[in-house]
């Protein structure tokens, strides 16, 4: 039976759970907000099934050599303006829905947490667009992969590399059908749905009905995170002022297992991973309008048809892995744990979330002295041009 020692050692993929022939396993929610396999003993038949599809205990998958790389938008600028970056999942999802197939993405709930969901319908597609930088419930998602792959449905699944990973173990053999097609986010880092919760709660003292993490406002590159109240007041921060942003970027609160991420780079097992080509205006500034623009690596030959079918929906151009490495390291990276998480989760349920993240991503004293100092300089000088 699974058992997890070294909580780095779980991404909490769910992949242990669905495998269960007897469902004696249960995610379990720690004190962190983070879910890990808790075994029944008692139901238990000890097949092992559970330990053999974890991607992380046992990983044994191939190396990928990646195809293209590609910087790459969405010419229907509608649904590129919906989407984090360049809005190529849209049409990846579309090409599917479009042939009766099944598309499984992130969505947000009726309490705006985060839960993988399949769609069917086109007019379900917005519900799954846009980055949520919360770690997604699974639910019963990879089971009903394996089902419509059975049944000869066309299936695109979205999720981050370690999510996509577990889904390509428990699916074993039936992951390399034709049918099945692993679409996976250049992942910073998930978030605790803990965290999420009581920072949602402490920002409104209204029912929040919509979340935008991603809102392109005021442009692509200087994105901002919004809500729209029940009684439709909405509510923006650019990114770099928003406490939550902060400290997802500052990585206060990610999931252990992403300080030390197995999946990164060529060790993604997706067949397209998706993400923003930050830098391309200074890469190739005729390419960039601030609307949104996707690095894309395509990783297999599966990936290579898939994006055959969209070819002429997009505005593309080949590009080098270190030119989408360099303005996203994410790609290959594991985010640095910072130094102060273990202190702000100890006093999680203690204070506020937002002065919490405040007080541990606040420079130290003397970095402050010495910031202070340089805009005075630097003001002083300005005067004197």
């Amino acid at each position: 039976m699974i058992k997890i020692d070294k909580k780095e050692l779980c991404c909490g993929c769910s992949a242990c759970r669905n495998a269960c022939p007897v469902k004696c396993i249960e995610m379990e929610t720690d004190s962190e907000g983070f879910s890990y396999p808790k075994v029944n003993l008692e139901e238990c038949i000890k097949c092992r099934k559970c330990e053999t599809v974890c991607p992380i205990l046992h990983p044994n998958f191939e190396i990928s050599n990646t195809k293209e790389f590609l910087a790459a938008y969405n010419l229907a600028e509608t649904d590129r303006m919906k989407s984090s970056s360049g809005g190529i999942f849209c049409l990846l999802a579309q090409s599917i829905l479009n042939t009766n197939g099944i598309v499984f993405g992130a969505t947000y709930d009726s309490e705006n947490q985060v839960r993988h969901i399949g769609i069917e319908k086109m007019e379900d597609l917005g519900n799954i667009l846009g980055s949520k930088y919360v770690q997604s419930e699974m639910g019963n998602c990879f089971s009903e992969v394996m089902k419509n792959i059975k049944n000869g449905r066309p299936v695109l699944f979205s999720g981050t590399p370690c999510q996509n990973a577990g889904l390509k173990k428990y699916l074993g053999k039936l992951s390399e059908a034709d049918n099945f097609f692993l679409v996976s986010v250049i992942c910073h880092g998930v978030p605790s749905p803990m965290v999420w919760k009581k920072y949602l709660e402490e920002i409104s003292n209204q029912s929040i009905e919509k979340v935008n993490f991603r809102d392109k406002v005021n442009g692509w590159k200087k994105f901002h995170f919004s809500y729209v109240t029940k009684d439709g007041i909405k509510n923006s921060e650019q990114f770099d002022q928003n406490t939550y942003m902060k400290g997802f970027l500052n990585n206060l609160f990610l999931r252990p297992s992403c300080y030390e991420c197995k999946f990164k780079g060529k060790k993604d097992q997706s067949d397209i991973s998706l993400g923003d080509f930050w830098g391309i205006d200074k890469l190739k500034e005729y390419f960039d309008d601030d609307k949104g623009c996707s690095a894309v690596a395509i990783k297999t030959q599966k990936g290579v048809e898939l994006m055959k079918i969209i070819a002429d929906n997009i505005i593309s151009e080949l590009v080098k892995e270190n030119e989408i490495i360099q303005y996203n390291p994410a790609y290959v990276n594991s985010p640095e744990k910072h130094k102060k998480r273990e202190d702000f989760f100890e006093n999680l349920n203690k204070s506020s979330v937002v002065k919490n993240i405040e007080k541990c991503i606040r420079p130290p004293f003397i970095i402050r002295i010495k910031m202070k100092i340089y805009q005075i300089i630097k003001r002083e000088r300005i005067i004197e041009k």
